[in-house]
């Protein structure tokens, strides 16, 4: 009996750690993935011209031109009128001539005020029309070569941005290669093992493994029953995902769940935080060393795991097709050796 919650508890350990990997490696594929996305869809600045409102500016000298012509015009005017009105009065040798005159004086003012209003703004309303004409010429050139510069930051933008999703998709495969390998490895695992199906999972392999660590139970029929009581009256979680957003209260309840968990939960947010520095700064070496350092742990992991399959397997006279995995591994450090030689 010994022997037996001896080999159960050492098949639940693998399981356990092959669990684990493959939760890491497929948060660290969907945020790599995540942050590819969000690059090729990246936003860029919409052109703003230095001179926005040229049409209206050249409308508005107009009219300020012509305003101030009419100002001066007429001012012309009257003091024309004026000059006029005081030559003869001059001219009659009597003070008494003017106040004779004024109401003619006041209608000829008005009138030649008017003549000069209107042809001060004529005037001014055409030279302001061809200022304005060589202003917004000068304005639209300065905007025709800020758009031109700014289509040239864009331009140079864009393809830096797409020599880096480049970069980061190749740096990412070997994520990819080794959470489908984690995935394999795990259901080849599972595949004839005691464990039934429902129970292959990370919560489920977690409890079982304390119930048999802890010597409350031998048989596997014995520790589901108890397993699926506790889940029933909702003493424990039996979702991983669930369970990482409720970290702290699984403390105690299901310790060796938390523990995986919190492993989980703190190394690939470090991992991920880099990703994000990496992709802010589009450095694509950073990133390369990043998924290699990651990925060369969980590849000696995987071997070491595998090994353990393989002896399970053997134990009990179960075909593993130990050479494909091994092949696997061994294309996995072919690809992130490349990607060290291809970074330096």
């Amino acid at each position: 009996m010994q022997d037996s919650v001896r080999e159960v508890l050492a098949y639940l350990k693998t399981a356990r750690e092959l669990e684990i990997g493959l939760m890491k490696l497929d948060k660290l594929e969907k945020h790599s993935n995540w942050k590819i996305l969000q690059l090729e869809g990246k936003a860029y600045p919409e052109f703003q011209p230095p001179n926005a409102r040229i049409e209206q500016e050249r409308a508005d000298a107009k009219s300020k031109a012509r305003a101030i012509g009419a100002v001066f015009g007429g001012i012309a005017g009257f003091v024309f009128e004026f000059v006029e009105e005081w030559r003869i009065v001059e001219a009659s040798g009597s003070p008494l001539a003017w106040f004779g005159n004024l109401v003619v004086f006041g209608m000829a003012a008005a009138t030649c005020a008017a003549i000069g209003a209107g042809i001060g703004a004529l005037i001014s309303w055409g030279v302001g029309a061809i200022v304005g004409v060589i202003r917004s010429n000068a304005k639209e050139a300065e905007n025709k070569v800020a758009k031109e510069k700014w289509k040239a930051k864009v331009a140079r933008a864009r393809k830096a941005d797409a020599e880096a999703v480049a970069e980061f998709r190749s740096s990412s495969l070997p994520i990819c290669e080794l959470r489908v390998l984690y995935e394999r490895m795990l259901n080849e695992h599972y595949s004839d093992g005691p464990i039934y199906r429902k129970y292959q999972t990370l919560p489920a392999i977690c409890q079982l493994y304390e119930y048999f660590d802890s010597g409350r139970f031998a048989k596997l029929a014995d520790a589901y029953n108890q397993y699926e009581l506790e889940v029933r009256l909702d003493r424990l979680i039996d979702n991983s995902e669930k369970a990482l957003q409720v970290l702290c209260e699984i403390r105690d309840s299901q310790r060796l769940l938390y523990d995986a968990l919190l492993d989980i939960r703190d190394s690939i947010d470090s991992v991920n935080k880099n990703i994000d520095k990496c992709f802010e700064a589009l450095n694509g070496i950073a990133y390369s060393q990043e998924v290699s350092s990651i990925c060369l742990q969980q590849t000696a992991l995987a071997t070491t795991l595998l090994s353990q399959i393989g002896f399970y397997k053997n134990r009990h006279e179960l075909s593993l097709p130990f050479h494909m995995f091994e092949g696997a591994l061994i294309g996995i450090n072919a690809r992130l050796l490349s990607q060290a030689r291809r970074m330096k």
